[in-house]
């Protein structure tokens, strides 16, 4: 009879907290999702605003507004026309290379990138531009990732303190000094 009374009061047992099963095994993929998500947004918009930096940078070098053109004056220039790249100063390394125009044989794709833990910056290449030149600009910015547990940027390019690599490229054809261009035609 005691067994037949157990079974019965297992029969008849409350169904409360049944949710929290279901709560405990979807919460931790829904975290990681939402994770994710905010890690995949905060680098597409500093790489977007490295590129717009860049881009802006590339359009005062172009038109001749006087810009003087060294390495560290274009990386300053860069970093103060973002406002989402922490210690870019720091962190950004750029080269500006000249692509002959006999072969436009393009500068080696892997640039170069600084690495946080040494004190040395690395060896990069830095050109003064001349009229009617083809010029590629690249930059590389070391980001540390907001999780750097999640599993988001497996793919992405790390160093080996796990902070993350942003490149970014572009290029373009200096303008002549104003006063030294003809027009087709002699004009």
């Amino acid at each position: 009879m005691r067994l037949g009374a157990h079974i019965a009061r297992f029969m008849r047992r409350d169904d409360h907290g049944g949710a929290t099963v279901e709560f405990v095994i979807v919460f931790p993929a829904f975290i990681m999702i939402f994770i994710m998500a905010f890690e995949a947004a905060m680098l597409l918009a500093r790489q977007v605003m490295l590129d717009r930096a860049i881009d802006l940078v590339v359009r005062d070098i172009r038109l001749g507004t006087g810009l003087t053109i060294t390495e560290s004056v274009i990386r300053h220039r860069i970093c103060s026309n973002t406002v989402v790249l922490p210690h870019c100063d720091a962190t950004l390394s750029v080269e500006m290379t000249e692509v002959s125009s006999a072969n436009y044989v393009m500068p080696r794709f892997d640039q170069p990138c600084v690495d946080v833990s040494n004190a040395v910056r690395p060896l990069t290449w830095f050109e003064q531009t001349t009229p009617n030149m083809m010029i590629v600009l690249r930059t590389c910015y070391v980001v540390e990732p907001f999780f750097p547990t999640s599993q988001f940027g497996l793919a992405l390019t790390r160093d080996t303190n796990g902070l993350l690599y942003m490149t970014s490229a572009t290029a373009f054809s200096s303008e002549p000094i104003a006063g030294t261009a003809s027009l087709p035609g002699g004009t």
